[in-house]
């Protein structure tokens, strides 16, 4: 998991990861403190609360996604697709229900915005020359050449969920960061 830096490594997540396939990943980010629900493949990975008064990790920030190339020569080192957002409000009880756990769970089918479309337009490269990523058939594609290290989004976001399927090279180092600063 990463923010405005390094936050925590779950070596348990290979077991739940699926090999040569897509996986499905939906993460909730809230609160102030940031507080993550991580689920791969159906499962819940992490719980994970950042300490109260943590400094140094904004309250709202950017998405990314990033890929370094894996042990594997493909063109292409990660994949995403049905990449979605939806932004979570102050607690509406038309819109939400809260559970035992203290989290909101949102009505079904409400406001999740789709972040992949051809011109990738939510979207902006991070260093280097911009290049090595596209679009193919609904498909994010993160290539193994190309001089920008990441994509991050355009707009800054809050609380929200995210769902998303990926997959990677065996090898590859890439990841979703949640709520960088510019």
């Amino acid at each position: 998991i990463y923010s405005d830096g390094w936050l925590m490594h779950r070596p348990e997540g290979f077991d739940k990861f699926g090999r040569d396939q897509w996986n499905r990943c939906y993460v909730r980010c809230t609160g102030h403190d940031l507080h993550l629900l991580f689920d791969l493949n159906g499962e819940r990975l992490t719980e994970f609360a950042l300490p109260a008064g943590t400094k140094g990790y904004a309250k709202t920030g950017l998405l990314g996604l990033q890929v370094h190339p894996g042990l594997e020569s493909e063109e292409v080192a990660a994949r995403f697709k049905n990449l979605e957002l939806r932004e979570l409000p102050v607690f509406d009880a038309k819109e939400f229900t809260l559970k035992e756990n203290g989290f909101l769970e949102a009505a079904k089918d409400s406001g999740w915005v789709d972040l992949i479309d051809a011109e990738l337009s939510a979207w902006q490269p991070h260093g280097g020359d911009g290049q090595g990523f596209e679009v193919e058939d609904g498909v994010l594609c993160l290539r193994t050449k190309g001089g920008a290290s990441e994509l991050r989004t355009r707009a800054d976001y809050g609380d929200f969920s995210l769902r998303m399927e990926f997959k990677t090279l065996r090898g590859a180092n890439s990841g979703v960061f949640l709520r960088s600063s510019r």
